[in-house]
């Protein structure tokens, strides 16, 4: 399986750095699949890259997606990161060597929360490719979704 999501993920994140400027592109979150060999369960569902800032929708609480993007800081390495509270959306701020990253999260519901990650690597460079990674890592550390119950229309 790595063998073909390999060249798909080199394929998306190509396109993503050459219209990263120019158009929104979904992003199937095959990355961590590719990465780990594909044995291992992610969360499913796409994402977007808009402007070199890379989007996706999780379906788990705030607290949980904010737990699992600072454990994916710490086990990258990068410096604890600033934080602000501002009407219900949380913004991380950290750097690494020759980057800037941002990342926003913001509750849609109570089991549905929105990342938004950028990273900059110069004053007007993006960097989509290290955004994208650092969501398919965040998609890791959440892990398989939870089984819910489907609810049925009665009868």
């Amino acid at each position: 399986m790595a063998s073909r999501a390999a060249p798909t993920l080199t394929s998306v994140l190509l396109a993503a750095m050459a219209l990263h400027g120019c158009a929104v592109l979904a992003v199937p979150a095959v990355g961590s699949a590719a990465a780990s060999g594909g044995g291992e369960l992610v969360r499913a569902g796409a994402g977007s890259i808009k402007n070199g800032t890379v989007y996706r929708t999780f379906d788990a609480p705030l607290r949980e997606v904010h737990a699992a993007v600072r454990t994916t800081l710490s086990r990258l390495e990068f410096p604890g990161p600033e934080e602000q509270v501002h009407e219900g959306r949380v913004t991380l701020r950290t750097n690494a060597i020759e980057r800037r990253v941002r990342i926003e999260l913001q509750s849609i519901t109570s089991a549905l929360t929105q990342v938004s990650v950028t990273v900059a690597s110069g004053p007007w460079r993006k960097d989509p490719a290290t955004a994208t990674t650092l969501v398919d890592l965040v998609a890791e550390a959440l892990g398989p979704p939870k089984p819910r119950a489907l609810s049925r229309p009665t009868p």
